[in-house]
């Protein structure tokens, strides 16, 4: 009895840690005619709960990876900034959550797959999996648009 106890308080420990993030409304860009590489999209709403802040963990929650196994191996955090007139894109090696919502869309924070193992076409669904610091990883189904899609969607 102790030990069913323990794992009922464990699943639901497990639960409220998932419930602190919500992964939806995800894209992936149709790369174009011969390119190798495309970008996903996503919104993100992080919520410190007590449960989460009970934890004292150790540094900030961050998404730390991306895995999108169908068209890729490589799955990378990216960020794009402005200067001198310039957008550049860089990646990160990780990206630390404040609480709130935050979007994850072009000319700012996104994930760069390279190396692509087919060329997804528009209306096509993939899912692709989050990997988190501390909270469990979460998969979202992530619809391919077109570029005038995505333009329109992030106006």
């Amino acid at each position: 009895m102790n030990h069913l106890l323990a794992f009922l308080a464990l699943t639901l420990a497990f639960q409220f840690t998932h419930a602190g993030i919500r992964v939806e409304n995800c894209v992936i860009r149709e790369p174009a005619s011969g390119a190798n590489m495309t970008a996903v999209y996503f919104d993100l709403d992080y919520v410190v709960d007590d449960f989460t802040e009970s934890l004292k963990l150790p540094g900030p929650e961050a998404i730390q990876a991306a895995h999108l196994d169908a068209l890729s191996n490589r799955v990378a955090l990216h960020k794009s900034t402005m200067k001198d007139g310039v957008m550049r894109m860089q990646p990160i090696p990780r990206f630390n959550l404040k609480e709130g919502a935050l979007r994850f869309k072009p000319g700012g924070l996104h994930l760069m797959i390279k190396d692509l193992k087919k060329h997804p076409k528009a209306g096509e669904t993939y899912p692709i999996q989050i990997w988190f610091s501390y909270h469990p990883d979460l998969t979202c189904e992530a619809v391919v648009k077109t570029s005038a899609d995505i333009a329109t969607a992030y106006q």
